[in-house]
C-alpha cells in the first residue's frame, strides 16, 4: 500500500512539527502566553501540518460557561468538577442574596466557599 505525495511526511518534519508545539506548550507553561491563546496556535500549528480537518477548528467549544472552563484549565482539573465548584458558588450567592437575616447571607455564602474549595481539592 502507497502512501499520496502529499500525505508523506519525513521524520525531520515530523519533529519540527513536535518541537514548535512543544514550544507553545512550554511558553503557556511559563505564563508567557494563556491557554486559550495555546489552543489557537496548536490548532494552526496541527492545520498546517496536517491540512485542512473534516471539522472546522474556529468552532467554540460546546462549553458555554467560558468560566468553568478557564478554571477547568487554570487549576488543571476535569471540566465536570469547575462547572460542579462554580455551582456551588452561585447556589451560595444566590441564597445569600434571599436570605432574611445577615447572619443567613454570611452561612451561606460560608457553605458556598467551602463546597467550592472541597470540590476544587477533591478534584486534583
Amino acid at each position: 500500500m502507497t502512501e499520496r505525495a502529499d500525505e508523506v511526511r519525513t521524520d525531520e518534519l515530523y519533529s519540527a512539527h513536535m518541537q514548535r508545539i512543544h514550544d507553545i506548550v512550554m511558553r503557556w507553561q511559563n505564563g508567557e502566553i494563556s491557554g486559550s491563546v495555546k489552543r489557537d496556535w496548536i490548532a494552526r500549528e496541527n492545520l498546517d501540518f496536517h491540512g485542512p480537518a473534516r471539522t472546522d477548528l474556529t468552532t467554540p467549544p460546546a462549553v458555554r460557561d467560558e468560566a468553568a472552563l478557564t478554571l477547568a484549565e487554570q487549576a488543571m482539573i476535569p471540566l465536570p468538577a469547575a462547572q460542579a465548584a462554580l455551582d456551588a458558588w452561585r447556589d451560595a450567592r444566590w441564597a445569600s442574596e434571599h436570605a432574611e437575616t445577615l447572619e443567613g447571607a454570611r452561612a451561606a455564602l460560608q457553605r458556598g466557599r467551602e463546597a467550592y474549595q472541597d470540590i476544587l481539592r477533591s478534584a486534583r
